[in-house]
């Protein structure tokens, strides 16, 4: 009980570029990595877009049976602009591409020293467009990265380190 009365120790922001699917992907299933583990508890995810289109739209429907797959379920969430202001909250900012890094930092006015890939091997592709096969494809690379960004995290918080 007492975890749920203590402000987060750590605020982490998912940045992809529609904040449809990429990023809440990502956004639910580090958040269920985390709510495993009693310190995750203290670490706070949430996700936003460098060019929203439609604020407020829920996720890619292809998300939730994808999620269910892996044990895992989609939040509330919807599709939000990111801003100077959720920038300046966040202790860690996670990117899918590179470019999404270089708005942000334009963004926020110069560089942001907690931001980084995902993906420390690289851009993660948009699947939007893309076939039920490239789909699922990007989703195993999300899932990979989400999986060592929260070993890190926990780390991080176990070391003090935030």
């Amino acid at each position: 009980m007492l975890g749920l009365l203590q402000p987060p120790r750590l605020r982490v922001l998912i940045v992809c570029t529609a904040n449809v699917c990429r990023s809440p992907l990502a956004e639910a299933l580090l958040r269920d990595r985390l709510g495993r583990v009693p310190a995750g508890r203290r670490i706070a995810v949430s996700s936003a877009g460098t060019r929203v289109a439609a604020p407020g739209r829920a996720p890619d429907p292809r998300l939730r049976p994808l999620l269910a797959e892996l044990g895992a379920l989609l939040p509330r969430i919807r599709a939000r602009q990111a801003t100077g202001a959720l920038l300046a909250r966040a202790d860690r900012i996670l990117v899918m591409e590179q470019s999404h890094a270089d708005e942000l930092a334009e963004l926020a006015g110069g560089e942001l020293p907690q931001l980084s890939l995902l993906d420390p091997a690289g851009d993660i592709p948009d699947p939007y467009f893309a076939d039920g096969e490239t789909f699922r494809a990007v989703a195993g690379q999300i899932v990979a990265a989400v999986d060592r960004r929260a070993e890190e995290l926990l780390a991080s918080l176990v070391r003090g380190s935030v």
